[in-house]
């Protein structure tokens, strides 16, 4: 018997094909395609492990902070693959440091690293009973003198100041700083004493003492030092201070009893 429901009934759309020989090619294809890339990996690991070790750092630009002292901040004076090296950590650690001013790292394989370093430029030391501060050209503090620095010192102005309070100001060190460059021309300076915010002592090897406002002095009362400076010195025995910072004028301390000598 014909059962005639059954005959415009559409075969069933879940069932499922097999599979094609390409697909499981394909399949196939893939997973050694995988297994290669896994095992290219794992053996060029191998390799750079053993081939791939650090060996050198190139260092240049460093004339204070040696390159040893480079190295152990960094920690490139490990033998290392060269490959474990970051050279965004390095230059982390490099630029942390209050010397650095700018830093360039770069690897070169297959065994070194290349660190290229801005140092900050030393312009003054200033001697406090906390110690002795380096401080740049702008009068910001570096760093406290260490004698790890190659930095001689007796070659930078030297500064003295009972208060650290003074060293942290760092437009009064800059001002100061200004002062020893125009001075220095007329005389050797043993160093500059800050008093105060508002008076300075400059001591020229020669004896001869000059006091300064280094905020407030007008440019003219360097200039009329200039001219009398001859005379001063011949004075100088005698005084115990000059004050210069008036545009036409100074005011003379001199020392006790020896005015009308």
């Amino acid at each position: 018997m014909i059962d005639y429901k059954d005959i415009n009934k559409k075969p069933d759309s879940k069932k499922q094909k097999p599979l094609s020989i390409k697909t499981i090619l394909g399949v196939f294809t893939l997973l050694v395609f995988i297994v290669f890339v896994l095992l290219s990996i794992y053996f060029y690991t191998l390799y750079t492990q053993k081939h791939y070790v650090l060996k050198y750092v190139a260092i240049s630009g460093n004339h204070i902070l040696n390159a040893e002292k480079i190295k152990s901040i960094t920690l490139t004076n490990k033998a290392t693959c060269i490959n474990n090296q970051d050279e965004e950590k390095i230059y982390s650690w490099l630029i942390i440091n209050p010397w650095i001013k700018r830093a360039y790292v770069a690897k070169i394989y297959p065994d070194t690293i290349y660190i290229k370093i801005l140092e900050r430029k030393p312009c003054g030391v200033v001697q406090s009973k906390d110690g002795m501060f380096i401080v740049d050209c702008q009068g910001d503090v570096i760093d406290k003198y260490k004698k790890e620095l190659t930095i001689d010192i007796k070659q930078l102005p030297l500064i003295l100041s009972d208060k650290k309070e003074y060293i942290q100001k760092q437009f009064l060190m800059n001002a100061v700083l200004g002062v020893y460059r125009k001075l220095d021309k007329l005389g050797k300076i043993n160093y500059i004493e800050i008093i105060s915010d508002s008076r300075q002592v400059v001591h020229f090897a020669n004896a001869l003492n000059i006091e300064v406002d280094s905020l407030h002095c007008p440019y003219k009362a360097f200039k009329h030092l200039e001219k009398q400076w001859n005379n001063l010195v011949k004075k100088r025995k005698k005084l115990k201070s000059v004050s210069i910072c008036f545009l036409d004028k100074f005011v003379l301390s001199w020392k006790k009893g020896k005015k009308n000598e």
